[in-house]
């Protein structure tokens, strides 16, 4: 499939109470989900209770490997990364210079025989969290969406990531939170990105008899 481009805007006028939107690839069909692999919390933002409101959302299909380092709880931009393809593998390494680490991959080769996958080898000395993602632009870090935590040396993970875009209403998460369980208040969005047009518009409402939100589709936008 050649490189594509999603943009979502998510709006809503006079909601009536104020809301926070997290959005997550967390597809609960992910091989390993909350177990070995963690989304991230991608976009976090918050809608008032007045007012139109508007949120654009940008997906690029240029995925990565990055080396994800973990802070409090939250991954913080990657400073080793390279982009790959699906069918493609790179190396992770690690190279000790007086008093500094240097970590790299090595260049994306063609897996033989080719699969539907990307793997990333772990060849330095201990354990890495290695991180899937992709680039919005080519001059930019790498968004990071899902984390495979403490892979040991010697092992590679291998991604068959489909982009299915998860969207809920919680104030819990701050954006690129590693999540460590399902977000337990209701799943209101789930969209394969891949099967959408470019530009989407997308309606936040609340309901205020049942207390409860929902996420639509606005074809008019």
């Amino acid at each position: 499939m050649s490189e594509f481009t999603r943009i979502l805007i998510f709006q809503c006028n006079k909601l009536g109470r104020e809301a926070v939107l997290v959005l997550t690839f967390d597809d609960s069909k992910t091989p390993g989900i909350y177990h070995t692999v963690f989304p991230t919390a991608f976009k976090v933002t918050a809608f008032g209770p007045e007012g139109a409101q508007q949120f654009m959302v940008t997906y690029k299909s240029q995925l990565g490997f990055t080396r994800a380092q973990i802070d409090g709880g939250t991954v913080v931009p990657a400073s080793t990364y390279t982009p790959i393809n699906v069918g493609q593998k790179t190396i992770l390494t690690k190279k000790s210079v007086p008093a500094i680490e240097i970590y790299s991959f090595s260049n994306p080769e063609d897996i033989t025989p080719p699969t539907g996958q990307m793997v990333a080898q772990n060849s330095t000395d201990g354990k890495e969290n290695i991180g899937v993602g992709f680039f919005a632009s080519p001059d930019d870090r790498p968004y990071q969406i899902l984390v495979f935590e403490g892979v040991a040396s010697g092992s590679s993970v291998q991604s068959e990531f489909t982009p299915i875009l998860g969207g809920y209403i919680t104030a819990d998460y701050k954006e690129n939170a590693v999540l460590r369980g399902q977000i337990s208040t209701p799943l209101l969005f789930k969209e394969d990105l891949v099967q959408l047009p470019q530009l989407t518009y997308w309606e936040l409402e609340y309901n205020a008899a049942s207390g409860t939100y929902a996420i639509k589709r606005d074809l008019t936008g």
